[in-house]
């Protein structure tokens, strides 16, 4: 039977960063230093392993600036040694502002056309900072969706299924009627399916236990128009 709703995940499934790496190796050419593109590679994952580990805790302004400047700090021990001694926190600050930059992935923006063409509600449940509103405004995204859980702002994060409970409520729906997409086997998965809903992962792999995958977003429309 074909979904009532469908909610999203966001990072790496409807949002994307745009080359950071490339990006970070270019800002940090223009300002005079030359860093190899794997060390770059190797600060950000620093600096990503840190921001999950501090992400919930970024529920408001002030909080989220902490979060961003640890992580800044984190990016900026790991290319200490290949930058100038003069440098500071305050560049890495810009510098990691610089080089992330989001943008709808792939066939995103088409996929909700398609979806809310089909009369289907549309959510979002994804482990994030309070700064999604804000991304999601600027990208001209939240306009798709009827409910947004965002982690941070309900201190729970996937796979508790708890982070679900603001998308339930808020489609006033069974959860096993909606489709949880995501690129997580054990966020997305798991979690959706702990919490009632029909876990649908992206990208290649085996298809999640009670659920489905597809290859891409511009395939999930052709599944939900498929199903009786």
């Amino acid at each position: 039977m074909g979904p009532a709703a469908i909610c999203f995940d966001a990072f790496d499934t409807l949002i994307v960063l745009d080359d950071p790496v490339g990006r970070l190796v270019a800002r940090l050419a223009a300002a005079g230093w030359q860093v190899p593109s794997e060390v770059c590679r190797a600060a950000l994952r620093a600096e990503a392993a840190l921001y999950r580990r501090l992400s919930l805790q970024a529920r408001d302004a002030e909080s989220l600036r902490r979060v961003r400047r640890a992580c800044a700090r984190r990016l900026w021990l790991t290319l200490r040694p290949l930058v100038p001694r003069a440098a500071s926190y305050d560049d890495a600050w810009e510098v990691l502002d610089d080089s992330l930059r989001f943008v709808p992935a792939p066939g995103a923006v088409d996929c909700l056309r398609q979806l809310s063409a089909l009369g289907l509600p549309l959510a979002l449940a994804s482990n994030w900072d309070c700064s999604l509103v804000e991304v999601l405004a600027r990208l001209d995204l939240r306009r798709w969706f009827q409910v947004v859980a965002i982690s941070a702002l309900e201190g729970v994060e996937k796979p508790d299924p708890r982070l679900w409970r603001p998308v339930i409520e808020g489609l006033d729906l069974p959860p096993a009627t909606i489709w949880h997409v995501g690129d997580e086997p054990l966020a997305d998965g798991v979690g959706a399916a702990r919490a009632g809903l029909r876990p649908v992962l992206l990208g290649p792999g085996e298809s999640p236990p009670g659920g489905r995958r597809v290859a891409r977003l511009a395939d999930l429309a052709d599944l939900v128009a498929a199903r009786p």
